[in-house]
């Protein structure tokens, strides 16, 4: 997105996964609907850690703590900006509750977006299996 947003524009109507710290790339004239996915923090890190592990590379150069607070400092910011958009609007989806009542999660985010979805399948696709780095 930041060398080459153009695509973007083709893709209208489609779902994207865009990482937060891309969102900023978006280009500013197209409306989006954002499916904000939250997960605690310390879930975060153990993930992040765990990556790090398998490239070979020590997680513990940086402590736990400063990344946590470093995530919550950029999703704070990442929150003031998109309130401050007016071609954006977001609906932060729990985590921990998607992955609690998958059925219910689906009816939410199908009625924040307004489309007609197969809201079961979505529900469906849910793997608690997956769901490894817990607080």
């Amino acid at each position: 997105l930041r060398q080459d947003s153009s695509w973007v524009a083709q893709a209208r109507g489609k779902a994207l996964k865009v990482i937060y710290k891309l969102v900023y790339d978006l280009p500013a004239d197209i409306s989006y609907r954002i499916v904000f996915l939250e997960r605690d923090l310390d879930e975060v890190q153990a993930s992040q850690e765990a990556m790090l592990r398998r490239s070979g590379l020590d997680p513990d150069q940086i402590g736990r703590e400063v990344l946590i607070k470093l995530f919550q400092a950029e999703i704070f910011a990442f929150r003031r900006w998109a309130e401050a958009q007016a071609n954006v609007r977001i609906f932060y989806a729990n985590h921990a509750r998607v992955i609690a009542d998958p059925k219910k999660a689906a009816q939410e985010i199908a009625q924040f977006l307004g489309l007609p979805m197969d809201t079961a399948a979505m529900a469906e696709v849910v793997t608690p299996e997956l769901y490894r780095n817990r607080a």
